[in-house]
């Protein structure tokens, strides 16, 4: 998967529409439908996101309908899963640009 560069706001967006995803999977509701948000039914949701929909949908994260709502896709939701992996990886390829600097200052207190 490549890297995808996201807002933010964008990022906020994403993990607010995948947190009402889960929430309808934990409560017993089929993936094909509990991935689509309704203009009606999801107001609250859709005017939370809506200035961040067109990034996530360039991103390739939703999917948008002609009548206001869309769709987490998959490529969408596997965004959201790997996101602690992605922070994981990042902390220790932080870590790792100062180990030239640790090993020689141990090699210079021997």
């Amino acid at each position: 998967m490549m890297e995808i560069n996201l807002t933010k706001s964008a990022k906020k967006s994403i993990r607010l529409i995948y947190k009402e995803y889960k929430r309808r999977i934990r409560s017993g509701v089929p993936k094909e439908k509990a991935i689509i948000f309704d203009p009606v039914l999801d107001f609250d949701l859709k005017e939370k996101v809506k200035n961040d929909r067109p990034l996530l949908k360039d991103r390739g994260l939703l999917k948008l309908y002609v009548i206001g709502g869309f769709a987490i896709t998959d490529e969408g939701i596997c965004y959201c899963e790997n996101r602690i992996i992605r922070a994981v990886k990042s902390f220790f390829l932080f870590i790792l640009q100062f180990r030239p600097c640790l090993l020689y200052t141990s090699d210079a207190a021997d």
